[in-house]
């Protein structure tokens, strides 16, 4: 009888972990549900409830005494699942009440009544997919063949960026550094590095590594924000070597270098799990809450670097990979100081729906990207700055996106400029580094082409 019970055990474990897994391709959930996050609890369910059929079943395991140890890991295990599970209870509401906070934040109007999250983010996601077609179609960048063309083509994405709310709503603020600590570290390539930390006027913490030339006269300015899975440490190497491959040493020097801090994993801080959590709210409802963490940082940076003299206000530039892509790209269209948008990684430039909304919407259920889809696609955004210089670099072997696809959009980009008489100043940047233990998908920079065309432009001779 212990034997057909713990048989019965092991096949309803395995059926769980295989239902588990297979929801997300078999589209047994919809958005909303948080089925998501719930098929971890399901998967880690399956296991214990796997090895609990395991025990019955084998009889060496049955007659075997069983160790303290094994019987207070056993407690453990079943406890977390049951807080694990009781939380995913609970997030879902807490979440509702993320959607009233971010409402009141940006004074996005209210719905007529409080729905329930699942009819909320369902509401949103027909009206992404209705707005996403109809942007398709209105931002086609094969269209233009006449400058005229091209400038409506420019000036319909310019208008499409300035409605978003947010835009508005930073364009408006105060430009205000309060609490400044600024702390020397060291004296590195005839520059002096420093330790930067400040609030700015909507009271975010703006912190970075700043390195400045000794060399007493105005130099130009690049901002390096950091990735998803970095820090300003890693740029400089003062921790250790990523897939940022030392950017910010290989400008210091000849340029103000500053290493901007952006929420980023390795965090593990409230800050970090604040903003996800604002983050997936803001998004269902077609909010970019991340822009003031990463964009705002940036007008906040410059603010900030114009009060010193080691600066040349005339040549600014704005280089980063992954999330620092994505910064460097809507941080150049806000802000026209910048004077040169570089921007790395293919998955900044793919506009595949596929990728962006379809996958997403079962896999996260939370994370929506209805803001992206209300906009034009993050290449596509960059026409909005011309005719400034743009620096687009694309590794071959970078899994994080469609290669192909992304190429296409910095081909079109160049062809646009090319219409207005300003070819020059779109730069393509494609190499072929494969995997590596620094960057084992590929992700990485092609640093000294980006920092050759940065040279010429902002005529640095070495």
């Amino acid at each position: 009888m212990k034997r057909l019970f713990g048989f019965i055990l092991i096949l309803a474990g395995a059926t769980i972990i295989i239902f588990s897994m297979a929801v997300h391709w078999l589209r047994l959930s919809h958005p909303g549900s948080g089925f998501g996050h719930k098929q971890y609890f399901l998967a880690s369910t399956g296991v214990l409830i796997l090895i609990a059929g395991a025990i019955v079943t084998i009889p060496r395991f049955r007659k075997r005494p069983v160790s303290p140890i094994w019987r207070y890991l056993g407690i453990l295990l079943l406890s977390t699942n049951f807080f694990y599970g009781l939380l995913l209870f609970i997030y879902p509401h807490d979440i509702e009440l993320q959607l009233v906070k971010i409402r009141n934040l940006v004074g996005a109007e209210a719905l007529p009544r409080e729905p329930l999250l699942e009819e909320l983010l369902l509401f949103f996601e027909s009206r992404a997919r209705d707005k996403w077609l109809e942007n398709q179609a209105r931002f086609n960048l094969n269209e233009p063949a006449t400058p005229k063309d091209a400038q409506d083509l420019i000036d319909a994405i310019r208008e499409a960026n300035c409605n978003f709310a947010n835009r508005t709503r930073l364009m408006a603020r105060e430009h205000v550094i309060s609490n400044l600590e600024e702390k020397l570290i060291g004296e590195v390539r005839n520059s002096r590095r420093w330790r930067i930390r400040f609030q700015n006027g909507l009271g975010l913490t703006v912190a970075g590594i700043l390195s400045v030339p000794l060399e007493k006269r105005p130099h130009p300015v690049i901002i390096i924000p950091n990735g998803m899975t970095s820090t300003p440490e890693n740029l400089f190497l003062i921790d250790h070597e990523d897939y940022h491959r030392g950017v910010a040493c290989r400008f210091e020097g000849s340029y103000v270098v500053f290493a901007l801090h952006i929420p980023s994993s390795p965090d593990f801080s409230y800050e970090l799990m604040m903003h996800n959590r604002m983050n997936w709210a803001a998004e269902a409802m077609g909010i970019d809450y991340r822009y003031y963490e990463t964009v705002d940082k940036v007008v906040s940076a410059l603010d900030y670097l114009e009060t010193k003299p080691a600066i040349d206000p005339s040549r600014i530039a704005i280089y980063g990979i992954s999330l620092g892509g994505d910064t460097s790209i809507d941080a150049g269209v806000e802000d026209k100081r910048i004077n040169v948008i570089a921007a790395s990684g293919t998955n900044v430039f793919s506009p595949s729906y596929q990728q962006m909304f379809v996958q997403w919407r079962y896999m996260y259920p939370y994370y929506y990207r209805y803001n992206r889809l209300l906009l034009p696609d993050a290449g596509t955004k960059l026409l909005a700055s011309y005719p400034r210089r743009l620096i687009i670099e694309l590794g071959r072997q970078d899994s994080t996106g469609d290669f192909n696809a992304a190429l296409r959009r910095a081909q079109q980009i160049k062809r646009i400029y090319s219409v207005l008489g300003q070819a020059d100043n779109v730069k393509i940047i494609t190499f072929n580094r494969d995997k590596s233990n620094i960057a084992p998908n590929g992700h990485e920079m092609e640093v000294n082409c980006v920092q050759g065309q940065i040279d010429r432009w902002f005529g640095i001779q070495h």
